[in-house]
């Protein structure tokens, strides 16, 4: 018998089957019939289809296997909590609201954890919550102070289940937008429910040690993890488990000034300040956060992976500072080998935090060398404007095309170039890429940018907007005088 040449690079339905029947002319050569209703073209055709769906599966295992390639959130968290990252869950936005007593009123303490409740908001379809997060006491005759809050509302001792036993248990937090570090749990012991500790890891966990961990899972929701008995103690059989947390609506509470509109949680003799116009007194909220999405897992993963937890380069105190919950981007600065200066962005490329920054300076301390001196600030924002009132940019769109949902399009291109993690702290937004990213657009036939220039330069030239190494874009204005098109 012949050799018959095999092709083991054949893996769909089309080349499968074309193999299939070549290896046939040779074997049986008298077998001469390519009819669909032949029994042997059947069989050919059954074998590769499921030749075909088998190396599909292999194909889409060895794809989910990677960090750069997968594309299920389950499989991009279990690879990046491989590489010791942890997914972020949602942050809260934070201010302040003022308060103030009756007239001829007695002072009076406002507890931690009292309510208010923001405007209606169409993003919701309701109102959002903001909790006090200290206690105040507000001084008497008509006194003011400003009470710091947070978006979220607490749940206090849900019971999630009862211990079976076994080792490495989970229970699952009904809630989605669980806030990062707000988890506390109890285990039911025989004389009172004991607090066990949270722990980012059980590696360094004794058998005896009450500790837990937290894992955000794919669907949205929050795990709460115990330990083998090697490494972190087993909840006693039938003990019953509490969880107390926050949850939030993240980016969504990022408000304006003077939002918050009435205190949910009433206090006798407190109401919310207003000004001279009679609108609540309240800050703007800022700082809130969704959850991760796949693409800001893989960045963060491998950037944490290649810092190995300590900052050595100032490429480690950038990487470090970006796996921290709110922080979407960073950038370190030094002159002397004692003192770094580490700029950050929080959520959506806002102002941080008071919060965000101490959180972000006591992970880098933490990471970095004896005697190096850590300072964590906010960026300067620096809008950049395409076309100006006197020359807008000239649109020409073709004559099948809707002029609206082209120039839609050119405002969503520009934002996402401009909010590009490529184009972070010191970057250099050029007019090559924007004139390549917006020709790229479906129905532009011609595009005209006159100006593209800083918000603090001339609105007269067409340069390339170059940052700082403290400096952050932000899209300002897109003024566009647009023809051709479908009205």
């Amino acid at each position: 018998m012949a050799d018959v040449p095999i092709d083991y690079t054949s893996a769909d339905y089309q080349e499968i089957k074309r193999d299939l029947l070549r290896h046939a002319e040779i074997l049986l050569p008298e077998w001469t019939s390519r009819s669909e209703a032949d029994f042997g073209v059947v069989l050919a055709e059954l074998f590769s289809h499921a030749a075909d769906l088998n190396n599909y599966s292999i194909d889409r295992l060895l794809a989910e296997s990677y960090l750069p390639t997968a594309t299920t959130m389950h499989a991009v968290m279990t690879i990046a909590d491989v590489l010791g990252y942890v997914a972020h869950n949602a942050t809260p936005a934070t201010g302040t609201v003022t308060l103030v007593t009756d007239p001829d009123g007695p002072a009076v303490t406002v507890p931690k954890g009292t309510g208010f409740a923001s405007r209606y908001l169409e993003a919701i379809d309701g109102v959002l919550r903001f909790e006090s997060t200290q206690d105040v006491t507000v001084p008497a005759n008509g006194g003011t102070v400003q009470v710091p809050v947070a978006e979220g509302r607490t749940t206090t001792k849900l019971l999630l289940g009862a211990s079976d036993g076994t080792e490495l248990q989970r229970f699952a937090i009904p809630n989605i937008g669980v806030i990062d570090g707000s988890i506390r749990v109890h285990v039911e012991a025989p004389y009172a429910d004991i607090e066990w500790t949270y722990v980012a890891r059980m590696i360094y966990s004794g058998p005896t040690d009450p500790v837990f961990t937290v894992r955000p899972d794919p669907e949205g929701t929050t795990s709460i993890y115990f330990g083998d008995g090697v490494n972190g103690m087993i909840p006693p059989l039938g003990s019953r488990v509490y969880a107390t947390y926050r949850s939030g609506e993240g980016r969504n509470g990022n408000l304006g000034a003077g939002q918050i509109w009435t205190m949910s949680d009433g206090v006798d003799g407190v109401t919310i300040a207003t000004d001279t116009a009679g609108a609540p007194i309240s800050t703007a909220m800022v700082g809130g956060g969704d959850r991760e999405d796949i693409e800001e897992i893989r960045r963060n993963a491998s950037l944490a992976y290649a810092a190995f937890g300590r900052a050595i380069t100032l490429a480690d105190y950038s990487k470090i500072a970006l796996t921290v919950p709110g922080v979407s981007a960073a950038n370190a600065v030094s002159n002397v080998s004692s003192s770094v200066v580490v700029y950050i962005a929080g959520p959506g490329r806002t102002t941080p935090s008071v919060d965000l920054i101490n959180s972000v300076t006591a992970q880098l301390t933490s990471a970095s060398a004896a005697g190096v001196r850590v300072n964590v600030q906010g960026p300067t924002i620096i809008k950049v404007n395409f076309g100006s009132e006197a020359t807008p940019m000239q649109l020409t769109v073709a004559p099948t095309y809707r002029r609206f949902q082209v120039e839609t399009n050119v405002r969503n291109t520009l934002t996402s170039l401009v909010n590009s993690p490529d184009n972070g702290f010191g970057s250099r937004i050029t007019i090559g890429e924007v004139y390549g990213a917006l020709t790229a657009i479906p129905g532009v036939v011609n595009i005209t940018i006159p100006v593209l220039a800083r918000h603090d330069a001339a609105q007269t030239v067409l340069a390339d907007a170059v940052m700082a190494a403290y400096e952050l874009p932000q899209l300002g204005t897109i003024t566009m005088a647009t023809s051709g098109g479908v009205v």
